[in-house]
């Protein structure tokens, strides 16, 4: 016998044990139900009664008194029937009126009132029996009431009666839908067993199907369920056992992914190579470097770079005769330095790794600091010497005539301007160009700001006796700009097309619409920009030579000025050749926006 229970399934000991739990809490259940349910049948055709006699009173107070007893029966008879009642009414146990019994038969029947429930009804004002009826000869459940008066002035009763017929069948219903309940209610839990023990298998399967998966390397998976606390240290072992597994493998694969996004991330080119010099790995930007010839694991480094120079430097560091080197590598229009340095991975072989720098921008940037300071001197020392030499003449001839020490005084004063405006320029760009001057964005009119530009500038032209006129395409027209930034702007062009037009000259300042943008062109009569210049107007401290190889003008600050002021207002400036048939001249071209392309006003 246990060798046979021990054949039996997990899920069908489960199924059983189950089945049998069910059966014994119904069983009883059943027993209760028909040992009662008699009782409880009766108990409510007795409630019943009472309510059926309570409403029958109720009728027979509303109906009102009756004058002869033909009325009270033929009242009892239609009452009886609507309500499916026996109602009987008497007097002195005599009956005077029958739902059920013809009046032709009254005079023939016994004295009830030795009935048990009419007794009771006389001594205590209601009375209830349930007894075989001596007149119908079936069992009846009977309730009377005392009526006060009667139909005679006396004291009557009036008395109903439900068959116990109809107790019994109602009660025979009850116990057939239990009869059926308690098979259906069975085997809905004999069902729910099943449902059960399958998932209870289910569960041990899913658990040993996990912790296998765990043990084959899955260290994602969890062991959320335990088939029964018996496997809770089990279940508990082997969670925390993937947990620490998982967090390591994690740990591994985040610290891989960050050094990964660090080399891929690196604006060097990182190339590693193996002990014999050929290519292990390397990094995004140094594909950028070698575009043309992309690297491949197993290459050597010469087949990559062709660059024998690079390829020597490595074979002197694998050989042991240099430690480490640091070395320039043009490449085109760039310039990098490469820095080859040795190392040991975590198994002792020796590797090298070269990091790629590009240099050309900090290249740049140091010819531009050394061409700044050369022309910052050069620009401080002209006017410098003047007022030095000025100054020393001053002192060494004594005594000095009014006029020629007040015409000295004039010449120190203008280089001192000259020095003092070259300093304001330097410092207006280095605001701009760090962001520290910011365009106040407004619509303004076109005209009052050319108009204004142009008076402005009117007394020095009329010194270099050059003529400036200025046009509108629509007198209306509105730009949309910083009103000091365009004042400077507009100042400045104006000032270097009356600067390098002839005497006789006409700079000519002409506005338009150009689709969404305001075009403002200035045109001068001068010597023009030659072509090969053009790009290095705007930049700082350029000044473009006169025929001579002289350089003219002022500090050449000014269209550098003009063009970071431009960019910040969202414009552009350029310069383009003369229309001019003699190819003199040379027009500066400002575009603004206007109002009209969705800027607010």
């Amino acid at each position: 016998m246990q060798a046979g229970t021990r054949t039996l399934s997990f899920r069908m000991r489960m199924f059983i044990s189950f089945g049998l739990l069910a059966i014994v809490c119904l069983a009883p259940m059943l027993v209760y139900f028909h040992s009662s349910m008699g009782v409880i049948a009766i108990q409510d055709a007795e409630d019943r009664a009472r309510r059926d006699m309570r409403l029958l009173l109720w009728l027979l107070q509303q109906h009102g008194p009756f004058g002869v007893e033909e009325d009270l029966d033929a009242w009892c008879k239609a009452a009886g029937a609507q309500l499916g009642l026996r109602i009987t009414y008497m007097e002195h146990g005599v009956v005077l009126t029958d739902s059920e019994i013809g009046s032709a038969r009254l005079p023939f029947l016994e004295d009830h009132s030795s009935r048990p429930e009419v007794e009771q009804a006389l001594k205590h004002g209601e009375g209830l029996a349930m007894r075989q009826s001596a007149t119908l000869g079936k069992s009846l459940v009977y309730v009377a009431r005392l009526v006060e008066p009667g139909l005679q002035g006396e004291r009557g009763v009036l008395r109903l009666a439900i068959p116990l017929s109809q107790v019994q069948a109602q009660e025979g219903r009850l116990l057939q839908a239990i009869n059926w309940l308690v098979p259906l209610s069975l085997g809905a839990m004999l069902l729910l067993g099943l449902w059960l023990s399958r998932s209870l298998a289910a569960s041990i399967l899913k658990f040993s199907c996990t912790a296998l998966a765990i043990g084959n390397g899955d260290y994602s998976r969890r062991l959320y369920t335990s088939p029964g606390r018996e496997f809770l240290p089990l279940q508990q072992s082997v969670n925390t056992m993937a947990e620490q597994i998982q967090a390591t493998i994690l740990g591994l694969a985040e610290q891989k992914g960050q050094l990964e996004a660090l080399f891929n991330g690196l604006a060097e080119g990182v190339l590693l190579l193996d002990a014999s010099g050929t290519v292990e790995s390397w990094n995004n930007a140094f594909r950028q470097v070698f575009k043309d010839m992309p690297p491949k694991a197993g290459r050597h480094l010469l087949e990559i770079t062709m660059e024998p120079a690079l390829q020597h430097a490595v074979h002197r560091i694998v050989a042991g005769e240099i430690a480490a080197v640091t070395m320039a590598l043009p490449r085109g229009d760039r310039e990098y330095e490469v820095s080859i340095t040795p190392f040991r991975d975590a198994h002792a072989v020796r590797k090298l790794v070269l990091v790629f720098r590009d240099v050309t921008e900090a290249h740049r940037l140091e010819r531009v600091r050394r061409d700044f300071i050369a022309n910052a001197s050069h620009e401080m020392r002209t006017p410098l010497t003047t007022i030095a030499g000025y100054a020393e003449t001053m002192l060494e001839q004594e005594p000095l005539d009014q006029t020629m020490a007040r015409k000295f005084l004039g010449i120190i004063h203008k280089a001192a301007w000259r020095m003092a405006g070259c300093v304001d320029g330097m410092l207006a760009l280095s605001r701009i160009e760090a962001g520290a001057w910011h365009a106040d964005m407004a619509s303004h009119s076109l005209a009052a700001l050319l108009e204004e530009g142009v008076e402005e500038i009117r007394p020095n032209a009329e010194r270099h006796a050059v003529q400036v006129t200025w046009h509108l395409e629509d007198d209306q027209m509105l730009v949309y700009a910083d009103e000091e930034g365009f004042r400077t702007v507009l100042k400045n062009l104006l000032e270097n097309a009356v600067r390098y037009s002839p005497a006789g000259g006409v700079v000519t300042v002409k506005a338009s619409r150009a689709e969404d943008r305001v075009r403002i062109a200035v045109a001068d009569q001068g010597p023009g920009v030659p072509s090969e210049i053009r790009g290095r107007v705007f930049e700082r401290f350029f000044r473009a030579a006169d025929q001579q190889g002289r350089r003219s003008g002022g500090a050449g600050l000014g269209l550098a000025i003009c063009k970071h002021m431009v960019q910040s207002m969202g414009g552009t400036i350029r310069v383009e050749g003369s229309s001019r048939p003699d190819g003199q001249g040379a027009t500066f071209v400002l575009e603004l926006p206007s109002p009209q392309n969705g800027f607010e006003i």
